[in-house]
């Protein structure tokens, strides 16, 4: 071996001395035996000594010491024994006190997360949350993305499929499908204090009713189930001093004769002119908040005898004596402060006359000639009243 091409030499010494040992390879070089000696010490961690150790082949030792600092491209997977608990750990639980931050889009996790807390969803930027964690109530039924309209203001929503035309209807209970119109026949029950229908036109007709044969256009009833006392079958009120409340028209032939009816009775007549038929009476407000008859209750012709030549046919006519006459009319009690008569004689010479009420219920008229000597007098009467007891 030459002495400059020193490839290993170690040297061991015994006694009192401990091993060294020379390691070199490659050329020798002039420098000193101290820089290239390793003293072996026979506990750890020994004393430490000066220099360094530059090993390009491999280095087998029970024990590493050190910070590692300098140690790269190592293998954690190759790492016989385990990290600290500070580090990750393969295969065990780990805990985590400060903040880790996964930059890199590839990152994936995995796992139930039912263990995650504190999670704000205006963090999730992407991905699917399950329809399981997305659940309504309210007024909504269903997973989000198949949620369904079941109540409207908490109240039901029928599930009955609805028709062409229809509308979304309140029953009273719960919505429904309901056609949009009145539907024919349309019977509906009321018992309210406001209006029923009412209908409000600026410029053409409110309510306009047209009937084929035997029928009628427009037909108003008032019964007793009513709550007020005076109820109205048909009201009509105008509000131009020359307009109509109510109208009846016929057609321009005397079969199309124009008709009102009243309690069942009709009128036909012989022209097209048109008739209204009531069994009560028709008022008129002559002054304000003060509506009065506005037709006579009676009327009628009595010839001279006393006996009846024409008239309404609700009255009667007594001949006490000479030129005295008791006329009654039915279901009226005659009273000089509610009852108003015009009497009118037919005679082709002057004639006075005077009504008295004997009390009877009637009236008693007197007639007198030029003379002043009592006398009979064919006459025609009118008897109004105000306030009648019954329709007649």
């Amino acid at each position: 071996m030459r002495a400059n091409d020193v490839r290993t030499v170690v040297l061991g010494f015994t006694g009192g001395l401990a091993a060294w040992g020379l390691v070199h390879s490659g050329p020798a070089v002039a420098q000193s035996a101290k820089e290239f000696m390793v003293r072996l010490q026979p506990t750890t961690p020994g004393t430490p000594q000066a220099g360094h150790v530059n090993v390009s082949g491999t280095v087998l030792a029970g024990h590493l010491s050190g910070d590692g600092s300098a140690v790269t491209g190592v293998d954690a997977a190759k790492l016989g024994g385990q990290a600290s608990s500070a580090y990750g750990q393969v295969g065990a639980t780990n805990n985590w006190s400060g903040v880790n931050n996964f930059n890199n889009a590839s990152n994936s996790f995995t796992g139930s997360g039912n263990l995650l807390t504190g999670l704000n969803a205006s963090a999730l930027a992407s991905g699917t949350v399950p329809d399981a964690r997305l659940s309504v109530g309210g007024d909504l039924s269903g997973p989000l993305s198949a949620a369904r309209v079941v109540k409207l203001q908490s109240s039901t929503v029928s599930n009955l499929p609805p028709e062409d035309g229809n509308v979304l209807h309140f029953d009273g209970s719960k919505w429904v499908p309901f056609a949009d119109g009145v539907t024919l026949p349309f019977l509906k029950s009321f018992n309210g204090t406001s209006d029923a229908f009412h209908v409000f036109n600026q410029t053409g007709s409110a309510v306009k009713g047209w009937a084929g044969t035997d029928g009628s256009g427009v037909i108003g009833v008032s019964d007793t189930f009513l709550v007020v006392e005076n109820g109205h079958g048909v009201y009509g009120q105008s509000g131009r001093p020359n307009g109509f409340g109510v109208v009846g028209r016929a057609g321009n032939s005397a079969a199309g004769a124009g008709r009102f009816f009243g309690n069942g009775q009709t009128v036909t007549l012989g022209t097209s002119a048109g008739a209204v038929h009531n069994t009560g009476f028709y008022y008129r407000t002559y002054a304000l908040n003060s509506p009065s008859v506005a037709v006579p209750m009676a009327y009628g012709t009595v010839n001279a005898a006393g006996t009846i030549a024409g008239g309404t046919g609700n009255f009667s006519v007594v001949k006490d004596s000479t030129g005295f006459y008791t006329v009654t009319v039915d279901g009226e009690t005659y009273s000089n402060s509610s009852h108003v008569v015009t009497v009118t004689p037919v005679v082709s010479s002057p004639r006075t006359f005077g009504v008295v009420n004997p009390g009877n219920g009637g009236f008693v008229l007197r007639f007198w000639d030029s003379a002043g000597a009592l006398t009979d007098t064919q006459f025609q009467f009118t008897v109004w009243t105000r306030n009648p007891q019954s329709p007649g």
